[in-house]
C-alpha cells in the first residue's frame, strides 16, 4: 500500500482520521480507563492529535508511532506547539514490529489502523501488541470493519478500487465481519471486554463536555493553519479536487462496513499471582 491520501491528509495537518472522528476518540479514550503513572502506547499516532489529548486529559506520557515520515513530521510539530515535548515522544515504528520489552504498556490504542490489514499483518499486530502490554493491560481500538453478510466479492470491488483511488481501503480484503475479528483476537491471547458499536459507544461517552470543546479549540487552531496550505499550493489545489471527486466516487461504500470499539484485556495468570485488573 502506498497510502498517498493518508500522506496528503499529513500535509494538511488532518487529525481525527478515522469514522466518528473526534467523537470517536473521546469515547477510546474513555474506555481505556488510564490511570496516573500508566505507559501508554499509541499505534499509528497519525498528525499526534490524539496523543496530546490523551495526555492533557489524563496527564501520562505517551508515545505514538507511525510509518509514514509526512505524519511523523506533522506530529512533531503538533507535539512542539501544544507544549507537549515532554508528555509525548514520536517514533518511527510499525505496529507489528514493536522496538518495545515484553510487558512495556499498561494501555495501548489504534484509530482505524488494524482493521484494514491483511490477515498476516492483522495477526502479528496482534500478537505484538498482546506481547507489549502488561498482564492486566487494556488495548483498545476504534475500527472500521465489514458488516455481517457482506460477501467476498462486495468486499475486494471496494478494497481494489479503494486501493487504486487512495492507497488504502476502508476495511481489509478478507471479509472478516465482527465474528472473525472477535475470534482472531481471542487466537491472540486476548479476553474480549468489550465490542461495542461505535454510534452506541459515543453515545455513552461522559467526558466533560466544557474540557473537551477547550481541548478541541486549542488543537484545532494548528489543523486550521496546516489546512490553509491548500489555498496557496497549486500541488495540493490540484490534490483537493482529485480526491474530492474520488470520495464522492465512493460514498456508498459506507453501507457495507460498521464502526466498532474494541476493547481486549491480556489478563493476568495465575503465575502472575493476581487478578485482572483494569
Amino acid at each position: 500500500m502506498s497510502y498517498h491520501y493518508l500522506s496528503y491528509l499529513a500535509e494538511l495537518g488532518t487529525a481525527d482520521i478515522h469514522p466518528m472522528r473526534h467523537r470517536a476518540t473521546q469515547a477510546l479514550i474513555e474506555v481505556l480507563d488510564i490511570r496516573a503513572g500508566h505507559h501508554v502506547l499509541d499505534i499509528g499516532c497519525g498528525t499526534g492529535n490524539t496523543a496530546i489529548l490523551v495526555s492533557k486529559l489524563t496527564e501520562v506520557e505517551v508515545i505514538g508511532i507511525d510509518v509514514l515520515p509526512v505524519m511523523l513530521s506533522a506530529a512533531r510539530k503538533r507535539v512542539s506547539w501544544a507544549g507537549e515535548m515532554d508528555h509525548v515522544r514520536i517514533l518511527r515504528a510499525s505496529g507489528n514490529h514493536l522496538p518495545f520489552s515484553d510487558n512495556s504498556f499498561d494501555r495501548i490504542y489504534a484509530e482505524s489502523v488494524l482493521g484494514f490489514q491483511k490477515t498476516d499483518i492483522a495477526e502479528d499486530m496482534l500478537a505484538e501488541i498482546f506481547r507489549a502490554l502488561k498482564p492486566g493491560g487494556l488495548f483498545a481500538a476504534n475500527d472500521a470493519i465489514w458488516m455481517q453478510g457482506v460477501s467476498q466479492a462486495i468486499v475486494e470491488t471496494i478494497h481494489d478500487e479503494s486501493l487504486d483511488d487512495f492507497g488504502l481501503s476502508p476495511a481489509s480484503r478478507q471479509a472478516w465481519s465482527l465474528e472473525q475479528w472477535l475470534y482472531v483476537m481471542q487466537q491472540a491471547g486476548f479476553t474480549v471486554i468489550s465490542a461495542e458499536l461505535l454510534e452506541s459507544a459515543v453515545a455513552a461517552s461522559a467526558i466533560s463536555p466544557s474540557r473537551r470543546i477547550l481541548l478541541r479549540l486549542r488543537l484545532g487552531t494548528f489543523s486550521a493553519f496546516y489546512r490553509s496550505k491548500r489555498h496557496w499550493s497549486p500541488r495540493l489545489c490540484r490534490a483537493k479536487r482529485t480526491y474530492d471527486e474520488r470520495v464522492r466516487k465512493h460514498r456508498l461504500d459506507g453501507q457495507y462496513i460498521e464502526g466498532r470499539i474494541f476493547v481486549l484485556q491480556k489478563m493476568v495468570t495465575e503465575d502472575e499471582g493476581s487478578q485482572p485488573q483494569r
